[in-house]
């Protein structure tokens, strides 16, 4: 498993903070101040992780150990947090590292949005109190061990949709200009009689020299019957050797060897043979300009603009605010309590 793999990205987008099923009335309980995940050591306002200036509790962090273990206690296996992915470091470690990236990130970029005055507006502020008063009121009964008052997921919701426009400010600095011919997609059908590789059966093919002469006679065939049909792909999948047999690209991102004959094609115009390394391929144009496609990728490019240039932002950040942690404490934190409990 990769560090990455727990990460609910910051970078991109805002932690999913949702709600379980069931409502609990009361959670902020003045009258319970103890947890089952307190120690003699650590207390539920017992600082500990700091980022720059920035100072995070055991009642905090409990948060995102309940946000994790909340959507996967009730799908995985018994125990699954002290399983030792590669030998060595289990997945509560694992989970462990990424709430404290998830935490840190959140804390460096809340912290420079304030040196860059960027605040949420009274709006954006109340917006987040709402939903974290949604979030609370929604708390089953057995998260009560977590202590999520709502005063504490608000401060957490208003520091999320800080981090959010922030990425905002810095998106709007990108440049989204892309031109239709740059962006334009053409969707093909193909039909392949392989010569070498493995085929749509999971069988090796390495066909000899006569082999692939009458390969190559079978292609001129199979190129004349498409000529003639008015559904190329059911033709492709009743006589291809590879198990796709329709693709969509743009000038940028297809396959060299098809590129510039796609493009050229009129709707349903089929290809002459195009030999490769692979085999012989048959190609029919079933959209010249797909426009949904285009813009569809036309929005990826821009959203991949965005998130390189906040991720580029954010090294940058990083560098000014240090963060440390008490490996001792945190160790203290428990993943393998029972699982919660969801009340259907």
């Amino acid at each position: 498993m990769k560090q990455k793999k727990w990460r609910i990205l910051v970078l991109v987008a805002m932690l999913a903070l949702s709600g379980c099923s069931k409502t609990k009335n009361d959670q902020e309980d003045k009258t319970k101040t103890t947890s089952i995940y307190e120690t003699k050591d650590m207390k539920l306002d017992t600082n500990v992780m700091a980022v720059g200036e920035e100072e995070v509790t055991l009642n905090e962090i409990l948060f995102y150990v309940y946000q994790i273990k909340s959507a996967y206690d009730k799908s995985l296996f018994t125990k699954v947090w002290d399983f030792k992915w590669d030998g060595e470091k289990s997945v509560e470690s694992y989970a462990k590292d990424e709430i404290l990236e998830e935490i840190t990130q959140i804390k460096i970029i809340c912290q420079q949005a304030k040196k860059e005055k960027c605040e949420l507006t009274e709006e954006e502020s109340n917006e987040a109190k709402v939903k974290a008063k949604e979030y609370v009121e929604a708390l089953p009964e057995e998260a009560s061990e977590y202590h999520l008052t709502e005063s504490l997921v608000e401060k957490i919701y208003e520091e999320h949709a800080l981090a959010k426009k922030m990425y905002d400010v810095v998106a709007g600095t990108v440049d989204t200009n892309i031109s239709d011919e740059e962006a334009k997609q053409v969707t093909i059908g193909y039909l392949l009689v392989r010569t070498s590789g493995v085929d749509k059966n999971g069988n090796e093919v390495n066909l000899s020299e006569e082999q692939i002469k009458s390969a190559k006679k079978r292609a001129a065939t199979l190129q004349k019957q498409a000529k003639k049909q008015s559904d190329f792909v059911s033709f492709a999948q009743g006589n291809s050797d590879d198990e796709t047999v329709e693709m969509t690209f743009s000038h940028n991102n297809g396959p060299e060897k098809f590129i510039d004959i796609a493009f050229s094609m009129e709707q349903n115009q089929v290809s002459d043979v195009i030999e490769t390394e692979e085999g012989f391929y048959i190609l029919c144009c079933l959209a010249p300009y797909d426009e949904a496609k285009t813009l569809e990728y036309k929005e990826r490019v821009i959203l991949d603009r965005e998130t390189e240039a906040f991720s580029k932002a954010y090294q940058t950040w990083k560098k000014e605010y240090k963060m440390v942690a008490s490996s001792t404490l945190l160790d203290q934190i428990p993943f393998d309590l029972e699982p919660l409990i969801y009340i259907e």
